[in-house]
Parts: structure tokens; sequence; C-alpha cells
């Protein structure tokens, strides 16, 4: 649905993943963890989300030690679903019923 390169974050995008469900995601460089840049973004995919008459459900998936993610998307309303593997490594899934 959107794709953009904003400012240091090597992507953030909210996709559709299946029928009335889509997921966020964002990706930054090492030099601008824990500057805010994650919460800004996940709250704007969030109220995009939110804003988007056929998306029910978000989803967002995170390295799963990585607690700075799991912090930002729980203060955005996101549940811990299920762990798993994505592209063949360990991955948290989380969810959020809009």
């Amino acid at each position: 649905m959107e794709k953009a390169r904003a400012g240091r974050s090597r992507q953030r995008r909210l996709e559709m993943t299946k029928e009335n469900e889509a997921e966020i995601g964002y990706l930054f460089m090492p030099e601008f963890w824990r500057k805010g840049f994650g919460s800004e973004i996940a709250e704007t995919l969030v109220n995009l989300g939110k804003n988007t008459k056929e998306i029910e459900n978000l989803i967002a998936i995170i390295d799963p030690v990585n607690t700075a993610s799991q912090r930002i998307l729980e203060k955005q309303g996101f549940q811990w679903d299920y762990d798993g593997e994505y592209i063949g490594l360990p991955a948290a899934y989380f969810k959020m019923k809009l």
C-alpha cells in the first residue's frame, strides 16, 4: 500500500497480507535506534491502517529478542500473537484488531 524512504529509515510500509489484514514494517540503521523514529513511524502506520476501511487487523513481525520493538508495538496496542519464523529466522508475531 505505501512504500517510502523516510530519512534514515531503510523502509517503511503498510502492506496488505491477506483480506482485511495489513502488515506494518520499518527498518533503521543502528545509528538511528533509540531516537524515537520507530515510535513515530509505527504510530503513523497504525493511523493509516485505522483510516483504511478494508483493514480490520494489523500485524507486525519482529526479532523476538528486540525488546525495544516489542515496547513500541505494545504502546500502539499490538498484542503478542505467536512465535515462529520469518525468512528462516526466529520471529515474534504481533497483532492488533482495529
